[in-house]
């Protein structure tokens, strides 16, 4: 499932697919979806926030959502919810994919350092592109933790909105 079945109006979906050159059967993957990707490229990389940093510099949307390998989206996932997006941050759900499929988190109604703390997932986080233009990318020395970095220096420090939409969009790989 590269991208979900949407009625956004006001959105085009782009699919930007960053591979590092992995020995697993990716490329076979992604060129089966060819038609539906519109840019992917394998190369080498430091680490995922030094590709996600890499997928900022490509991208030319309103707004930037970023998915792992192994993860997909839900049934019936829908960004419909986009049309109506003016916030900087966007919160969603996502599914814990391990032995048992659970909710591993659901946004809080009102966000605090705490949650920020417990993690919001980045799978379940879209971006204004104009936060990585403002704030910077992701902090690479943050090698685990660099988009709550990018949270909490956006958020709880400088002020930037976020909505929280009751919607679940992800299934998490935690398998990685």
């Amino acid at each position: 499932r590269i991208i979900p079945r949407t009625n956004t109006a006001r959105f085009n979906i782009t699919a930007w697919l960053k591979d590092k050159i992995t020995a697993d059967n990716s490329i076979d993957i992604i060129r089966k979806y060819a038609s539906s990707i519109t840019f992917w490229i394998s190369e080498p990389d430091k680490g995922i926030y030094n590709a996600m940093n890499k997928a900022v510099d490509f991208a030319s949307g309103e707004y930037i959502f970023f998915l792992n390998s192994g993860d997909i989206f839900t049934d019936g996932c829908s960004f419909d919810f986009m049309n109506n997006a003016t916030t900087d941050f966007i919160f969603t759900s996502v599914i814990m994919n391990n032995k048992h499929i659970r909710i591993k988190s659901t946004p809080p109604k009102r966000l605090n350092k705490f949650d920020l703390y417990e993690g919001i997932c980045h799978q379940a986080t879209i971006i204004k592109r104009s936060v990585f233009i403002e704030q910077g990318k992701y902090d690479e020395e943050f090698k685990i933790i660099a988009d709550w970095g990018l949270l909490i220096k956006a958020i709880c420090l400088n002020k930037k909105s976020y909505t929280i939409v009751p919607e679940t969009l992800v299934k998490y790989n935690t398998q990685g």
